[in-house]
């Protein structure tokens, strides 16, 4: 059966997928040379930080779990959103396990290239291609296995190869846009194929080396993204409930049971030991939580799927009662099929579960692919051949309409390249005014991939002004960043401070796309206290000596000083006679009693005098 298959039909079928394949290419080839704006690009850069980190800093930091932190000393201990951090202040993300990270940061590792989004892209197209042709294989095979005739089922599988590579999705999260979804697809489709295999063996050894190859893809699946443990379930159930009567079938199902239980407790274990076991388990509920159905919308879902693949899905629901009318002209065996269309659909209970992360991130839609795909390539084999040359036309337009969805969407996001060009033009200003490595950067906004990668550190986020470390740490200079975020996590920097020492800051303004330099005082004629009360401060002054809490920032640094004058209200002058630093605080003594907190605590202004 398989080797009338592969003589006659098979080759040519490949070399039109192969065909297929670089058409996709070349009418994206500009966007591997050079990145476009896209939507959810955020999560490339993030892939980018996460193999930059992983190169810069020891195993022992990260235990090669997708971390965020750069290799620097002063990249350590920042947090970074919903991160956690190990013994050694290298924060690690929660939301997915390591190996959609390390797949590309060990291939380009082992063929030395460099960590960049156009070669990201291009590792992306190879795992899209790669998906690919194991689709038009598997779906091929299955409809001949089915009985239909050879160049039926490979014509069917032709087209369900189709919608992995010219659908809007397969365009955009098999090129420009990679994420964990991406490298976990050709894990589903590989489980798939083997599945099949496994269903459709007639030799008890073969049987058997399937099952064992399945587990294994269970086990790696469940080990890369959530969606493994959808998909794993729905494998368990098929085989548990046996309607094929396949041998070892209840005895698989216990095996991919197993395996799946044993990927959760190795992800679970690798980040306890590393992170803390409470802390792990913590974040993970947290990250479920902020992406489940309660933060979701339906209506958004089935719009997302829309845009994803277009006219495939309408092709789908237009054909259905065609081909439903030509129900008793075929003699063919569908049983299997059946299982394995249920098998790819289960995992888009994973969309319904994660309901706002499937809405948000288009790659989550990915999975998708798989059935419209199975449907579409049945359809063609059904069908007689005047209706399917009606069938084709159609996915030839799909096909069309799917690089022009992709296309005209990406170009909602075309000013980012402007913005992305102004920041670099930013980054060069703050680097010639001082050395990036040992200064300390914070951001207005929250910071992401983005921003780490543009100046290559970590950045504090939501800070309002500068921020200064503790003096035992080697800092040489403090620069604050000032944006909007007009495209998620994509910041467009409007201005920045840059302070080494003394009185005076350089600060960057961008006016109609231009930076100008100018220099501000720092020093300011008056101080508040910190809102702080406790057991040992009152609006932020000491119930116990006599001084206050201040913040620890660049200005109150540099108006406070020993042997300056504080007044409060209009009481006389007190000498600074010391100062501490306590993380975020600087805590300020002076001459005589007990400072009254209700003329001096915040948020009163206390008036600053310098030593003559």
């Amino acid at each position: 059966m398989s080797r009338k298959l592969y003589r006659e039909c098979y080759i040519p079928g490949v070399l039109v997928v192969l065909l297929m394949l670089v058409v996709s290419f070349f009418i994206r080839v500009g966007d591997f040379e050079k990145v476009p704006p896209a939507p959810n690009m955020e999560a490339s850069y993030h892939v980018i930080l996460t193999m930059s980190a992983l190169k810069e800093s020891p195993i022992v930091n990260h235990w090669f779990l997708p971390t965020v932190s750069l290799g620097g000393t002063l990249d350590k201990n920042i947090p970074w959103g919903a991160t956690i951090p190990t013994s050694t202040g290298d924060y690690v993300y929660t939301s997915f396990a390591s190996s959609g990270f390390l797949a590309p940061y060990f291939t380009f590792s082992a063929l030395n290239i460099e960590f960049s989004l156009e070669n990201l892209a291009k590792f992306n197209f190879v795992i899209g291609a790669l998906s690919a042709l194991i689709i038009y294989t598997w779906l091929s095979q299955l409809l001949f296995f089915c009985g239909f005739r050879k160049w039926s089922a490979v014509s069917g599988g032709v087209v369900g190869a189709a919608v992995a590579i010219f659908s809007r999705e397969a365009l955009l999260s098999h090129g420009v846009l990679y994420w964990v979804h991406s490298f976990y697809q050709i894990i589903l489709v590989l489980s798939l194929f083997v599945f099949f295999k496994y269903l459709s063996s007639e030799n008890e050894r073969a049987s058997r080396v399937y099952g064992w190859i399945l587990v294994g893809l269970a086990f790696w699946g469940a080990s890369t993204e959530w969606t493994g443990y959808v998909f794993n379930a729905g494998i368990f159930f098929i085989l548990l409930f046996d309607r094929l009567k396949v041998p070892f079938s209840k005895a698989l199902a216990v095996k991919v049971f197993i395996a799946t239980f044993f990927a959760g407790i190795l992800t679970i274990v690798h980040y306890g030991v590393v992170t803390g076991f409470e802390s792990s388990i913590n974040s993970f509920i947290a990250r479920f939580f902020a992406r489940n159905t309660s933060t979701g919308s339906l209506y958004s879902l089935f719009e997302g799927y829309a845009l994803s693949y277009g006219l495939f899905l309408l092709v789908v629901a237009v054909f259905f009662p065609v081909v439903a009318f030509f129900s008793a002209k075929k003699d063919v065996r569908l049983a299997v099929f059946w299982s394995l269309l249920v098998a790819a659909s289960v995992p888009l209970i994973e969309n319904l579960v994660m309901l706002q992360h499937a809405q948000e991130f288009s790659f989550d839609r990915l999975k998708m692919l798989l059935p419209i795909a199975m449907i579409l390539s049945f359809y063609f084999a059904w069908l007689d051949t005047k209706w399917r040359s009606v069938l084709l036309v159609l996915i030839l337009a799909s096909a069309v309409y799917g690089f022009y969805s992709y296309k005209v969407y990406n170009e909602r996001y075309s000013a980012w390249s402007a913005m992305d060009a102004e920041n670099q033009d930013l980054k060069v200003l703050v680097l010639k005014e001082v050395d990036i490595d040992c200064a300390v950067l914070s951001s207005n906004t929250r910071v992401r991939a983005y921003a780490n990668l543009l100046f290559h550190r970590g950045i504090y986020e939501s800070s309002s002004d500068l921020v200064v470390k503790d003096d035992a740490v080697d800092s040489c200079a403090s620069v604050h960043l000032t944006a909007s975020v007009p495209f998620v996590d994509l910041p467009e920097y409007l201005s920045a401070l840059v302070w080494k020492e003394g009185e005076y800051a350089v600060r960057f303004d961008k006016e109609g796309g231009v930076w100008k330099r100018t220099e501000v005082r720092l020093a300011s004629d008056s101080i508040l206290a910190a809102d702080l009360s406790d057991a040992n401060w009152k609006k932020g002054i000491s119930t116990a000596f006599s001084g206050l809490v201040i913040a620890n920032t660049v200005s109150n640094r540099v108006s406070i000083a020993v042997g300056n004058y504080l007044i409060f209200g209009g009481s006389k002058g007190r000498l600074i006679t010391n100062i501490t630093y306590t993380g975020p605080y600087m805590n300020v003594f002076v001459e005589g009693g007990i400072i009254n907190s209700d003329i001096a605590g915040y948020p009163n202004k206390i008036h600053v005098v310098k030593k003559l």
